[in-house]
């Protein structure tokens, strides 16, 4: 999905059944578990659109667009029709700060979608991980990006590849139960917990990825580096062994998916469309023995 992340801008900030839940937002899969970063911790994080292969189509000022207060980072989305696509990334390094999360971490975040219109089949909200550019040679995990077809679905997806014109892209890892980002209004928990195999100077060494919604285990994935395997798996294991990961959130208009997404036509003459993402309690833990 959301490729080229290559035009920058810095942007400080302070920063169950499956139905809206009361779940404490502490919960950690591991005996021992220490929080090592938190969305409310001190940090610049970085403002970036997909271009798309040009950027004259697309816009996202984060004075207008991006909202940080009382714990909570909002994103909106917004297109008036006959404008440009209003795309934003809001991305946070964390992974660089504590090489200790390599070998066993936790990632979660609680996010709702609003929006004052029936969107579900234009929204494109996602929350996911990114390996260090060029993308996708070191891998995308999407812990949570809404597919409007079929069936307002939430996926865990893998991209990556060898070379930077080679996405590929794998069956989901798991269908979260329910709408998941489509429940309009609804607060979900979403949530990966990884597992390093080996050691990394082993050739063959893998990671486990296990994926939460609402705090309950929903699918895994083992990503093996050894050459024989997918150049998806491999991607994302290279973006893994170089503790660079970048968490995303990001708003977008499934419009801009189709397949010449480089036109600018398709968004331009979309209907109106306004939706939000609203994302808290975003923490990282290092899980223990």
């Amino acid at each position: 999905m959301k490729k080229h992340m290559d035009k920058i801008l810095a942007l400080s900030l302070l920063l169950v059944p499956y139905v809206s839940i009361a779940a404490p937002h502490d919960f950690c899969p591991g005996s021992q578990c220490k929080q090592v970063w938190g969305m409310n911790d001190a940090y610049h994080a970085t403002y970036s659109y997909d271009d798309h292969g040009t950027s004259s189509w697309l816009s996202c000022d984060p004075s207008r667009d991006v909202d940080y207060r009382n714990g909570t980072l909002t994103i909106n989305y917004s297109h008036l029709q006959g404008a440009k696509e209003n795309t934003c990334y809001i991305k946070f390094d964390l992974f660089t700060q504590h090489p200790e999360l390599r070998e066993h971490g936790f990632l979660t975040a609680t996010i709702t979608v609003t929006s004052n219109q029936q969107v579900q089949g234009r929204i494109w909200p996602a929350f996911w991980l990114v390996g260090p550019a060029p993308w996708p040679t070191n891998g995308e995990i999407d812990i949570a990006e809404y597919m409007p077809n079929p069936n307002f679905r939430t996926d865990v997806n893998l991209n990556g590849g060898p070379h930077t014109n080679q996405n590929h892209t794998e069956p989901a890892v798991a269908s979260y139960p329910g709408r998941g980002l489509s429940d309009l209004g609804l607060t979900h928990v979403y949530s990966m917990e990884w597992i390093l195999q080996g050691k990394l100077t082993d050739p063959k060494h893998t990671y486990l990825l296990k994926f939460y919604l609402d705090n309950q285990y929903v699918g895994q994935k083992m990503l093996e580096g050894d050459p024989r395997f997918t150049d998806t798996d491999q991607a994302v294991v290279r973006g893994m062994d170089e503790n660079a990961m970048r968490i995303v959130f990001d708003t977008n208009d499934i419009i801009a998916n189709r397949p010449n997404n480089s036109d600018p036509a398709p968004v331009k003459n979309a209907p109106d469309l306004s939706y939000q993402l609203k994302a808290t309690d975003v923490k990282a833990y290092v899980i223990g023995p």
